[in-house]
């Protein structure tokens, strides 16, 4: 690593930060580290070793090409950083009493920390995962179709519309705040051409005014994870001491100290990832408890949406799970949803859902595309495929092994459903998103 001497001065201002240590790091040499989905995988499908506080991530022997794995495209697992699975970790902890948990991802691009928190909280909860910049918010809403949670939505809302609009709301909140990246340095040197010290002023100014919009969506007693890849202290110590002194909230890390305990910060008031001292980035993580009020949350009204009654459900939809949830008609076709979310769900106006089964035409059900993706799918029609075929699949080929037998069919690789095809005389329809097809 070949830091620039401002950013060598600028590190070395750093309390137990070794400038040293970072310095002898390989530029570009990081490790690879996947983490399962529960639903869909119960081992690793490479080699590897466990990491300290996410019984199913896997720091992996050797980076695979993922674009030629057809359980990558699946959402079967996630590449992530390490270190980012301890707000996870922490949601499943404090929300582990909660029969309802309501969590809002306000940053939740490209959306690593969503799909941990749709499998802490699955199948009792719901998330929120919003992100405004519309690129960003649209690699979001493909990595949490893949997962498969129906318990989802995404939305593109300011703080501040939290803040207001959903006041005392969400019994968990987590604020990955954009940073002035210096984590990233070791994974992508460029990221130096951009810092500045200027830069960090805007970048702890702006994630002051992001956590304090929010922070009225947040219940009292509820949790506030605030979180940034960076290293410097005005990013993290000091605005976390910004945000106790301005909300009375309480800093917490007693009760999460088995998680990552020779992370915690020498103040005890976070926990500090450097690239030389484990197999993570650069990371920082603080959690904020907020007091105990008087106020009630905001009574959201009724949803304006028809419920598709049972007696009315296809055959078709016996491929999915529905415990406990409602089926409602809105324009992009029937949705699975928890019913008790339902009048807040109608309130944010979502983006997008998690759980669009499909729609009706005349007496025929036509399953949305993305469908057999969603956590308990159990196909009644798979067709199975090997690497081969199923990477043509992802590719949108028709030409695919025929079954014999008309109608819908569901493309597995491992067991793992993929997508739909339609059997139609000697060809077959591909329904793969055109989208997110592999060239």
């Amino acid at each position: 690593m070949n830091l620039p001497s401002h950013i060598q001065q600028h590190f070395s201002q750093i309390p137990e930060f070794d400038l040293e240590a970072f310095e002898s790091l390989e530029a570009g040499n990081f490790p690879t580290i996947i983490r399962l989905n529960p639903g869909k995988l119960n081992a690793s499908p490479y080699q590897g070793f466990n990491i300290q506080h996410e019984a199913s991530a896997f720091v992996l022997n050797e980076r695979p090409n993922f674009g030629n794995d057809p359980l990558w495209h699946a959402g079967a697992y996630y590449v992530q950083e390490s270190a980012s699975m301890l707000a996870g970790a922490i949601a499943q902890q404090v929300l582990s009493h909660h029969t309802q948990p309501l969590v809002l991802d306000l940053c939740a691009a490209p959306g690593g920390k969503s799909t941990h928190l749709a499998s802490v909280i699955h199948p009792h909860g719901f998330l929120v995962a919003n992100e405004v910049i519309q690129s960003r918010h649209s690699i979001l809403k493909e990595n949490l179709k893949k997962w498969g949670s129906d318990a989802v939505a995404t939305t593109q809302r300011d703080p501040e519309w939290f803040g207001e609009q959903t006041p005392h709301a969400f019994d968990f909140i987590l604020v990955d705040a954009p940073c002035s990246g210096e984590g990233l340095f070791r994974r992508d040197p460029k990221a130096m051409e951009e810092w500045s010290e200027a830069n960090v002023n805007l970048c702890s100014a702006r994630q002051k005014r992001i956590v304090m919009d929010v922070w009225g969506a947040l219940k009292p007693g509820g949790f506030l994870v605030y979180s940034t890849c960076t290293f410097n202290r005005s990013e993290n110590e000091d605005n976390v001491a910004f945000f106790a002194e301005e909300t009375g909230a309480v800093v917490v890390t007693s009760q999460f100290e088995f998680l990552a305990p020779e992370r915690i910060n020498a103040e005890k008031t976070g926990f500090r990832f450097t690239p030389y001292s484990g197999p993570n980035e650069g990371f920082f993580l603080a959690v904020l408890q907020k007091p105990e009020e008087s106020l009630k949350s905001k009574k959201m009204g009724p949803a304006k949406w028809t419920e598709v009654k049972s007696e009315k459900f296809p055959s078709f939809l016996s491929q999915f799970s529905l415990n406990e949830r409602k089926i409602i008609e809105t324009p992009v076709g029937w949705v699975s949803v928890p019913a008790e979310f339902l009048p807040l769900i109608h309130h944010l106006k979502p983006s997008s859902w998690g759980g669009i089964l499909g729609t009706m035409k005349g007496k025929d059900f036509i399953p949305e595309e993305t469908s057999a993706l969603l956590l308990g799918f159990q196909p009644e029609n798979a067709l199975e495929l090997d690497l081969e075929w199923a990477l043509k699949f992802l590719q949108g080929e028709t030409q695919l092994p025929l079954s014999g037998t008309q109608g819908w069919k569901t493309i597995t690789y491992q067991n793992v459903p993929l997508g739909w095809v339609k059997e139609i005389g000697n060809r077959m329809n591909n329904y793969w998103p055109k989208g997110w097809r592999k060239r």
